[in-house]
């Protein structure tokens, strides 16, 4: 029989640990590789329903909240209208041009949002907070705010018109360049 010194067995057990430590880093990775991908995946799929006008409304409200949550930015040709989102926590979320008409925000934590270029025609904003959120250039004809908290909020550019906004909180939003007719609406 071969016997192996001593020092041989210590440097042999070294290339095992390091080989091991090797496959588990590498094992590491492609764990990591493959979830990436799945969260790809699924953002994309997300994205493609929120696009179809054929996808239910649970559907879309369901890709909506997932897509929010990934960080999504781009909201140009995805169909949000009429969503379920009472109770929406968003702070700070990047909703710029999103389309949210007749959508149910009451209540929604909007603060610190950027809903630039937004259409928030007959959206719900009954007690919902949009406390220094950037609305520039949003179109909230016909909207409902009622006890809602704009202060701080820039509404510069934006369409007001036939608002109902009875106890909304305006301390210190910027009106400049908005848009609303006086008979119609109620600020």
């Amino acid at each position: 029989t071969c016997a192996l010194p001593i020092s041989s067995g210590n440097g042999l057990l070294r290339v095992c640990a390091f080989a091991l430590l090797v496959m588990l880093g590498w094992n590491g990775w492609l764990q990591r590789e493959r979830r990436v991908a799945g969260e790809q995946a699924q953002k994309e799929r997300c994205f493609w329903m929120v696009g179809q006008p054929t996808s239910t409304l649970a559907e879309r409200t369901e890709a909506f909240l997932f897509l929010l949550r990934a960080g999504n930015r781009e909201w140009r040709g995805a169909h949000l209208q009429e969503l379920p989102l009472p109770d929406l926590a968003a702070t700070n979320a990047p909703l710029a041009e999103v389309d949210l008409r007749g959508s149910d925000l009451r209540r929604a934590d909007l603060r610190g949002a950027s809903l630039t270029g937004a259409l928030l025609g007959r959206v719900d904003f009954t007690e919902a907070r949009l406390a220094g959120a950037d609305c520039t250039g949003a179109n909230f004809l016909q909207a409902r705010l009622l006890d809602a908290d704009l202060s701080r909020a820039n509404l510069r550019g934006a369409t007001l018109e036939q608002v109902v906004a009875q106890h909304a909180r305006l301390v210190t939003a910027d009106l400049a360049d908005s848009r609303s007719e006086e008979h119609t609406s109620e600020l």
